[in-house]
């Protein structure tokens, strides 16, 4: 993909399976499960203060002052020799075991003053990538996001160093490098658009494998509060899934002031200039591999007023004679009602926790799926309603799989602080008396755990099989 990131092609309203595989949420859980990743622990007590380590900088630690100007003056640092080859070593080094790491290789990248200017910025009150959101929402879908495309490789410098700390058994510097890693990850995610969470959210998880991998060292300190302390959600979705809601509106005003219209000419100028955007759109949906060849708009509009006359007679046809007069406003006003109820139905769901909201998802989207495949969503509103369900759904679950492994890494430490304890694994969660044990942000309830022989099973009530296996389930065993 070009470097300058195109909004439309990770809008939901662009395109939902192209969302779907960009998060990589779906795919069919293997018949038995995936393999549960060995994690050997160490014991670890509650650290003395319990606040001594920090993952995420404090609200009395940050300094005034707007972030995005310091990690763009980071794009201009370095020469592009240099982006790719941290390109390069991350993708060969990132998921290599820690004792397996090139540590001498690593300590060659370098990166000059650069990790000192991203801790600096993570650290400052508040990040504003001033997109021109407000002065373009006609053209929203076309905005371009340089910025989110080359930050990434900021993060991914941040994980090697973070993994070159841990492999040499620097674990305080690892512990701000990631601290570092997880603000920096907040402030890509504060730009209006999904792809602004979606980037933040993987950059949070590339960082929390390092957590991962920090808390299996022997010498580990307990990180239990340091976890607690993470601001929850991680990466918060609900801004930029509000903007998702609006979009159609923004790039087609048409569907929009419908009650200033009065006269039946009024209408039929709408419609016509309904028509004319809905065409133009097209092209634009094409060039970013949207198949619209199912939904394309009649080139003349009274084809397209033919088309969509049945739709609307059927649609008002319940309402008891409610129906507008004019053929022009039915139209609209169908159009427009439609798209209502598509985003309503798609996106009401996100404003519960995901653990509710997955009940529910199940019954809606094979209802609503079959229910609107056979009635037009114009090129301006391009899904089905069971589609744009199943996107949103990623999304918010995109959310909630980074918030369980937080909580998955919470039990882990809570586990390590009881054999500190008690010098052996607890027999049940419910055992572990010292700290509370977090449930499961998917599934609402508790994570399952097991004593098998000498080690433990700490996995989810359901996993997905993800491109990438991270996180859960863990065989945990204890070392002597």
């Amino acid at each position: 993909m070009d470097r300058s990131i195109r909004i439309f092609r990770w809008s939901i309203g662009a395109g939902p399976l192209l969302l779907l595989s960009a998060v990589s949420l779906v795919g069919a859980a293997a018949e038995d499960g995936p393999e549960p990743r060995p994690l050997a622990l160490s014991p670890a007590p509650e650290p003395v203060p319990a606040l001594r380590h920090r993952l995420f900088p404090t609200a009395a630690e940050r300094t005034p002052g707007d972030a995005a100007p310091v990690y763009l003056r980071t794009l201009a640092e370095l020469p592009d020799e240099f982006e790719r080859q941290v390109g390069e070593k991350y993708e060969a080094w990132i998921d290599l075991p820690i004792d397996e790491f090139p540590i001498d290789e690593a300590r060659t990248i370098g990166g000059g003053s650069m990790p000192e200017l991203l801790a600096i910025a993570a650290r400052r009150e508040y990040c504003d990538w001033s997109y021109p959101l407000a002065e373009q929402r006609e053209h929203a879908i076309e905005i371009l996001l340089p910025d989110a495309q080359a930050l990434r490789n900021r993060i991914r410098l941040l994980a090697l160093k973070a993994k070159l700390e841990i492999a040499e058994g620097d674990l305080d510097e690892a512990i701000r490098t990631i601290e570092t890693g997880l603000a920096m990850s907040v402030h890509l995610a504060e730009g209006p658009f999904l792809i602004n969470d979606l980037v933040g959210r993987a950059s949070a998880d590339s960082l929390v494998d390092r957590i991962e991998e920090l808390v299996a060292r022997p010498d580990a300190p307990n990180l239990y509060w340091a976890l607690t302390a993470l601001p929850r959600p991680m990466i918060d979705f609900r801004d930029s899934l509000e903007n998702e809601q609006a979009m159609a509106e923004w790039v087609v005003p048409e569907i929009t002031g419908l009650d200033d219209l009065r006269t039946e000419d009024e209408w039929r100028v709408r419609l016509a200039r309904l028509h004319e955007r809905l065409r133009a759109l097209e092209p634009l949906l094409a060039e970013n591999d949207i198949d619209v060849e199912d939904r394309r708009v009649p080139a003349e509009l009274d084809a397209f007023v033919a088309e969509l006359t049945p739709q609307a007679e059927r649609h008002f046809a319940p309402k008891d004679g409610a129906a507008p007069e004019s053929e022009a406003e039915r139209i609209v006003r169908f159009i427009v009602d439609r798209y209502r109820q598509v985003r309503d139905e798609s996106y009401k769901l996100t404003y519960l926790p995901y653990a509710d909201a997955a009940r529910l998802y199940a019954v809606i989207a094979p209802e609503t799926a079959e229910e609107s495949k056979n009635i037009l969503v114009p090129a301006a509103v391009p899904w089905a309603l069971g589609e744009v369900i199943l996107a949103v759904r990623g999304a918010h679950r995109s959310q909630a799989l980074l918030e369980r492994r937080i909580a998955a890494l919470r039990v882990v430490e809570a586990i390590r602080m009881h054999v500190a304890e008690h010098g052996s694994l607890p027999s049940s969660l419910d055992a572990i008396s010292a700290v509370p044990v977090p449930g499961d942000p998917i599934s609402g309830g508790p994570f399952s755990y097991r004593i098998e022989g000498d080690s433990a099973i700490l996995e989810a009530p359901e996993e997905l099989t993800d491109a990438r296996p991270a996180g859960l389930p863990y065989r945990i065993t204890i070392r002597k």
